[in-house]
């Protein structure tokens, strides 16, 4: 897929759909990573507060903010001055940046 997307780029064409999935297909070891960050305070709250109710709910709607700003920023930033070769790292952060936060502000 690199391999096509830089032979198109060379023949002078654009290729935004190749280019969005191969960012896409980039991102995926990075959802890895990101999970463990966003698992790791949840399950240490579950070990300190001994309730799996609230970090349980809180966890479900972390996963839900994250799968829907997956599908849709891609749609809005598709038509924008940002590429949608961008969009997948435009989610991935925020919740990076969320995940270290959460991190940091676990007890010692």
């Amino acid at each position: 897929l690199a391999r096509h997307v830089i032979a198109v780029r060379a023949s002078g064409d654009e290729a935004p759909g190749a280019e969005a999935f191969l960012s896409e297909r980039l991102t995926i070891p990075f959802l890895v990573i990101l999970f463990a960050l966003l698992a790791i305070p949840v399950s240490l709250r579950i070990e300190h507060t001994q309730n799996i109710a609230l970090p349980a709910v809180q966890a479900v709607l972390v996963l839900f903010l994250f799968l829907t700003a997956l599908e849709y920023v891609p749609r809005f930033v598709s038509g924008g001055s940002v590429g949608a070769s961008f969009a997948p790292w435009l989610v991935l952060t925020p919740f990076f940046a969320f995940g270290a936060w959460r991190l940091a502000r676990i007890p010692r």
